[in-house]
This record gives structure tokens, C-alpha cells and sequence, in this order.
């Protein structure tokens, strides 16, 4: 009994301390990326990119005149226009990667290759309204 006891006691203090390391390389992991997007929006290099996948709901919007389908509308445009207000000095690139009539599996689909051509710094998924 007090070999299993042992055992167990061992087992979790294990389990305990791998979870601990993940915790603090990702902890370390997110601090560095955050200091390197930083350091760029700093020096200048290039703007600071947000990409926006989703469906039609990121893709366009309406106006106030009851035009439907407008991508200047779009939540992905208006959050540009607020962070160019909110930070100025700073360059924001936002991609709109929305896709009418797209579908949740289609959008994580073009994700990737999405990663790979805007290396964004942020990305923001709006699925499924």
C-alpha cells in the first residue's frame, strides 16, 4: 500500500512539474513575441498586421442607407480607422480575409496559407452569427 501510495505521490508531483514547465515556456514564449511585435511597431519596419478571417459577417457590412455588401462597412475597416485614431504614429495594416457565403471550415481552411503569406501579428476569427 505505501509502495502505490509512493508511486501515485510520484506520478502527480511528475505530472505537476511538466505542467508547470508548459506554463512557463508559453508564458516565456508570448512575452518574447509580444516584445518582438513590439520592437518592430517601434522601429518602424513594417506595420503592425491584424488579420481578419470569418464569413460574410467580416467580409462586408450594410450602411445606413440600407446598401447591403459594402467591405468599406466592414467591422475589419472600422477597427482600422479606430486604431489609427487611437495610436497615431503607429502603422496598422489590417487584412480583411472574410468570405462571403464561406463556411467555418473553409475559413480555418484558407488559414493557414493566410499565416504563411501576411505573417500577421494578431489575428482575429469572427465565425458563425
Amino acid at each position: 500500500m505505501k509502495r502505490a501510495f509512493s508511486l501515485l505521490l510520484g506520478l502527480l508531483f511528475t505530472v505537476f512539474l511538466v505542467e508547470l514547465t508548459l506554463t512557463g515556456a508559453q508564458w516565456a514564449f508570448v512575452h518574447r513575441q509580444h516584445g518582438a511585435n513590439l520592437s518592430q511597431i517601434a522601429e518602424g519596419t513594417r506595420p503592425y498586421r491584424i488579420l481578419c478571417i470569418g464569413e460574410s459577417t467580416t467580409a462586408v457590412a450594410g450602411s445606413d442607407d440600407g446598401s447591403l455588401l459594402i467591405p468599406q462597412n466592414s467591422y475589419p475597416a472600422q477597427l482600422e480607422g479606430i486604431l489609427e485614431e487611437r495610436r497615431p504614429g503607429v502603422d496598422f495594416e489590417i487584412i480583411n480575409n472574410g468570405l462571403m457565403g464561406g463556411t467555418s471550415q473553409q475559413v480555418l481552411a484558407l488559414l493557414e496559407s493566410s499565416i504563411d503569406a501576411y505573417e500577421p501579428d494578431m489575428i482575429i476569427a469572427m465565425m458563425g452569427i
